[in-house]
C-alpha cells in the first residue's frame, strides 16, 4: 500500500523552498510573469470573442512556461533551467497543453452533467409548487457536486510534473502513482490553492489604484508558484526519486 502523503510536510517544504530559492526563482519566473500580467491587461476592453479567446490561448501558453518552470526547479534544482528560465516552445509544452486540455475537457464534461441534473431537479420542484426561496440554499449542494471533478483532477494532476521531466505518462499511471491518496492530493493540488486566493482576496480594497492592483497580481503569481511547487512535491513523494536533468531545456 502507498505510503499516506504527508500533506503538512509537503506544505511547509513548499514554502521553505519558495523563501529559501526566491532570488532563482524571481529569475527563472521574472519574463512569463510579466507577459501574463501584459496579456492580462492588454485584452482587458475587448469586448469580441476572438479577442477573448486570443486571450486565453496567449495566457495559457505563457503559464505553461511558468508552470514547467516552477517544476523543473522544484524536482531537479537550479539546473532544471536556464538562468532566466524557459523562453522556447518544446514538444514538452505540447504535451503539457494536450494534457490539460484533457482534464479541462473531463471535467466540463462531469459540470455538465451535475449542472442538467441540478437543473432538472430545480425544475422539478418549481413544478410541485416549491417555492424558489426556498431552494436557494440549494446552491451548496451544487458545489459539494463538483467535489467530483476536483477528486479527478487532484488525481490526473500528478501527470503534469511528470511532463515537466520529460517522463513518458498515461492516464493509467497516474491513477496509480494517486492511489490511496486522492483526497490528501485533493488537499494540495485543490483546497490549499482555494486557501491561499482566499486569504489574498482581502488584501485588495475597493477603489484600489492600478498601482495596488498589479501588486495584487503580482502576489496572485507567487501564490501560484508555491500551488505548483506544492504539486511538484507531491510527485516527488509519491515517486520517491527526482528525475535527473534531460539533455536539453
Amino acid at each position: 500500500m502507498p505510503t499516506p502523503l504527508p500533506v503538512i510536510e509537503i506544505i511547509r517544504d513548499t514554502f521553505q523552498f519558495v523563501w529559501g530559492k526566491r532570488a532563482r526563482m524571481l529569475r527563472a519566473l521574472l519574463i512569463p510573469a510579466v507577459l501574463m500580467l501584459v496579456a492580462e491587461q492588454a485584452f482587458t476592453f475587448a469586448n469580441d470573442d476572438p479577442l477573448k479567446w486570443a486571450q486565453v490561448l496567449i495566457v495559457m501558453a505563457i503559464y505553461i512556461l511558468f508552470a514547467i518552470t516552477c517544476h523543473r526547479l522544484a524536482l531537479m534544482g537550479d539546473q532544471g533551467v536556464p538562468d532566466y528560465g524557459l523562453r522556447t516552445w518544446t514538444q514538452r509544452d505540447w504535451r503539457y497543453l494536450g494534457w490539460a486540455i484533457v482534464l479541462i475537457t473531463i471535467a466540463v464534461f462531469f459540470f455538465f452533467v451535475i449542472n442538467s441534473l441540478v437543473v432538472s431537479i430545480v425544475t422539478r420542484l418549481i413544478k410541485a409548487g416549491v417555492k424558489f426561496e426556498t431552494i436557494q440554499p440549494f446552491e451548496p449542494f451544487v458545489l459539494l457536486a463538483c467535489t467530483p471533478i476536483l477528486y479527478l483532477f487532484s488525481r490526473f494532476s500528478v501527470l503534469y510534473p511528470a511532463i515537466s521531466l520529460d517522463q513518458s505518462v498515461s492516464a493509467a499511471s497516474a491513477w496509480r502513482l494517486t492511489a490511496h491518496n486522492g483526497w490528501r492530493m485533493a488537499m494540495v493540488v485543490c483546497l490549499l490553492p482555494w486557501v491561499l486566493s482566499f486569504l489574498l482576496s482581502y488584501l485588495l480594497r475597493e477603489n484600489a489604484t492600478h498601482v495596488e492592483i498589479i501588486i495584487h497580481k503580482l502576489l496572485g503569481l507567487i501564490l501560484l508558484a508555491v500551488g505548483i511547487v506544492a504539486l511538484s512535491f507531491s510527485y516527488k513523494h509519491l515517486t520517491k526519486q527526482v528525475t535527473p536533468p534531460a539533455s536539453g531545456h
